[in-house]
């Protein structure tokens, strides 16, 4: 445990099964000696969550960066606020992280994926060896794209009923013969791109393990162990998706009031807009409730969403990953709107609210229960890779105020 700028700070981390596998018990400590001293119901705490292909030191760098601006804005609230970095292992390729040592060679690269695929060592070798072959196959047994398929194991919900994709799937192929191999081989511009494609997939679904079987029982706990505690979920890119899981691994709720979370704030959220909608229009069976909906109820205040067209990622990528995911071309309908992100164009139903992403010190009407899409394209909008675009540029001080005014812990 350490502080920032006086905001005490620790981790916890999960496994890729979503097993605690530290900072439980000193969540837990920190959490009951901060509720202690402070008025009844005045202990507040802030998760954090990374998203795809961030290592521990990229998520770290993140945390800090972000709490550092949200310790200047808790005025009295800071010496009863708690903010944690939540660690799961997401990260992918070395060559699409700078805050790591880079790998010798691309086979070096994908070996090294052994790190968060422990349950998967023979697969991971067996990728490794197709990908060193002279001239790489990629179809076939052997081939690049069964080996990386091989990596996809974690369940999209181990919980049945919470794949917020599951609406929108018309396929396999909808009818069209896709012949997934040549699709995924004319997609991807060289054997990497073939292994990002699916270590993407596990990475999405395993947000949802994590968020389902770990962060949402340690939240439960939280809340039992430590009277009127103020929980504030934050989670970014498949950390959002994580965050929106976490909601379901909460379990049932009396009622709204009784649950410890009072906030959730999805940046630039790597999973459907159409997760929480009351009626999805672009589904298989037009006007089904999104798998998420039901979930609001267990949120003692507003669902947030960033988002703008400047994130590459998520307005182009994400939805032709989504597409060919579930073997869905999705050729009548455009693949942005029914396959699209959150973090795209925000919360997707008529009872979502739309507001500006605000300057620090603007007040915000949040009210419990309701969806509020920030539009952010003011703010998150450099250009910072040329495949994501503005897709991480979500260190500011307004997203952290939105984050702060949500929770009702602003100076």
């Amino acid at each position: 445990m350490t502080t920032i700028q006086g905001l005490t700070y620790l981790e916890v981390a999960f496994d890729e099964q979503g097993q605690l596998t530290s900072g439980g018990d000193e969540l837990l400590a920190a959490a009951a000696g901060a509720s202690a001293a402070a008025a009844p119901g005045a202990c507040n705490v802030f998760f954090m969550t990374h998203g795809w292909n961030n290592s521990e030191d990229s998520a770290r760098t993140l945390y800090q960066n972000m709490f550092r601006l949200l310790s200047g804005m808790l005025g009295t609230n800071l010496s009863s606020t708690i903010a944690v970095g939540v660690i799961w292992p997401a990260r992918a390729l070395s060559e699409d992280d700078p805050a790591v040592e880079q790998a010798a060679s691309p086979t070096d690269d994908v070996l090294s994926l052994a790190k968060v695929f422990p349950q998967q060592q023979d697969d991971v070798a067996a990728l490794g060896a197709a990908l060193g072959a002279p001239q790489p196959a990629v179809a076939g047994a052997a081939g690049l794209y069964a080996q990386a398929r091989a990596l996809v194991t974690s369940p999209a919900s181990p919980v049945p009923g919470y794949d917020e994709d599951a609406p929108l799937v018309r396929g396999p192929g909808a009818g069209l013969g896709l012949d997934l191999e040549r699709l995924i081989e004319h997609v991807c511009g060289n054997s990497l791109d073939i292994v990002r494609v699916f270590t993407y997939y596990e990475m999405k679904n395993r947000a949802g393990v994590v968020g389902q079987q770990g962060l949402g029982p340690l939240v439960r706990e939280l809340g039992a162990q430590v009277a009127g505690v103020r929980v504030h979920l934050m989670g970014h890119s498949f950390g959002a998706r994580l965050v929106a899981h976490a909601l379901v691994g909460l379990g049932d709720v009396e009622n709204p009031q009784a649950s410890p979370v009072k906030s959730v704030l999805f940046l630039q959220g790597a999973f459907s807009h159409f997760a929480f909608a009351p009626a999805i229009t672009q589904a298989a069976t037009p006007g089904e409730e999104g798998p998420l909906a039901g979930l609001t109820a267990r949120v003692d205040g507003p669902l947030l969403s960033t988002f703008t067209s400047a994130d590459r990622a998520l307005g182009a990528w994400y939805p032709m990953a989504t597409m060919i995911q579930h073997e869905d071309l999705a050729l009548l309908d455009h693949p942005a709107n029914r396959w699209g992100a959150m973090g795209h164009d925000g919360f997707q139903q008529a009872n979502a609210v739309t507001a500006l992403l605000a300057p620090q010190g603007s007040p915000y009407t949040f009210t419990p229960g309701t969806c509020y899409r920030l539009d952010a394209n003011a703010v998150i909008n450099a250009d910072q890779s040329p495949f994501a675009g503005a897709h991480s540029d979500i260190c500011h001080p307004e997203v952290l105020w939105a984050a702060a005014s949500a929770a009702q812990t602003t100076a």
